[in-house]
């Protein structure tokens, strides 16, 4: 669902420079954002991570209330204490900070933070 009602809809494509190792790449944030990245109506982040074997990374969520789901595209992690391997998915809520290692060279990750829905 969109952060606000009757926004047009819109494409847009942008080249990443996916090299980049031991750091965050933000891919994807809400457009009032000062990241330079693609944008969209909603208050969720996406970001990719190539890490090295052993590197440890720690990810703040922008808002507290919202959830975390990471997917390893390759490699494998420790995350908050969780082994996952390559096409593994964890899905994490009510947490400020996630703390992750990678447990082989070159591994990827793919990180989506986003609103939680309450279902009364």
């Amino acid at each position: 669902m969109p952060n606000k009602k009757d926004v047009v809809p819109r494409y847009d494509q942008k080249l990443f420079n996916f090299s980049i190792k031991n750091e965050w790449i933000s891919i994807v944030s809400p457009k009032d954002s000062k990241d330079e990245n693609l944008w969209i109506h909603q208050e969720a982040w996406l970001h990719l991570g190539c890490f090295d074997k052993d590197f440890n990374a720690k990810y703040f969520l922008n808002k507290t209330s919202n959830g975390i789901y990471f997917m390893v595209i390759e490699g494998s992690f420790s995350v908050n204490g969780e082994n996952l391997n390559e096409r593994d998915a964890i899905g994490i809520w009510e947490a400020g900070s996630i703390a992750l290692q990678a447990t082989k060279e070159n591994s990827k990750i793919l990180l989506i933070e986003i609103p939680m829905i309450s279902i009364n």
